[in-house]
Parts: structure tokens; sequence; C-alpha cells
């Protein structure tokens, strides 16, 4: 069984960026990709849902513009949030193994 930690943490092991989906997933037990796919799933959806709606009933010129202007207030603060997490909370878990060519 792998290491389990309190409170909140980035986990170093299996971290692309921050490490605070690794951490999120290694705390909770979720599936780490499962984790990342809702979290921009969710951000796209939020600021593209305009245009996913104009596109449903039929408006594509509206869609298109919806589109254009979609990056919006979820990815900023989804941002906002990454990075807040990634200041606060601990690095944790074993290192990553270099690969042989670093």
């Amino acid at each position: 069984m792998s290491e389990r930690y309190e409170g909140l943490y980035r986990y170093r092991r299996t971290r692309v960026v921050g490490g605070v989906f690794a951490g999120l997933a290694h705390k909770t037990g979720l599936n780490l990709w499962g984790l990342r796919i809702v979290f921009v799933a969710l951000v796209l959806l939020l600021d593209f849902h305009r245009a996913f709606v104009m596109l449903a009933l039929g408006q594509m010129e509206l869609a298109l513009v919806y589109a254009f202007l979609g990056l919006g207030w979820a990815t900023g603060l989804g941002l906002v949030i990454y990075v807040i997490l990634w200041i606060v909370m601990p690095l944790r878990g074993p290192a990553r193994a270099k690969p042989e060519w670093a």
C-alpha cells in the first residue's frame, strides 16, 4: 500500500506541473488523469457554455463569436486556484526517478 500523508499536499512522484492534482488524486484515491480531464472539461464547459447553447439552437454565427470570446472567468479562476494551492500545499512523496539522459 502506498504512503498516506495528513492534510492536503502536492505529490512529487506523479506530478506534471506543480503536483496539485497528483496530490489530490493520491489523497482521495481518485484516478489522476480522470481528475485532470474533469477539471479541464468543467473549465471549458463554464467558459464556452454560451457557444454550446448557440450551436444547439442553430445559431452558428453567434456560436463562433462566443467561442472566440470564450476564455474568461472560469479559466482565470481555475488558474488562480491552482497557483494558490501550488503555493499553500506542501510537497510530499518520494522523488521522481531521473531519466538516464539527465
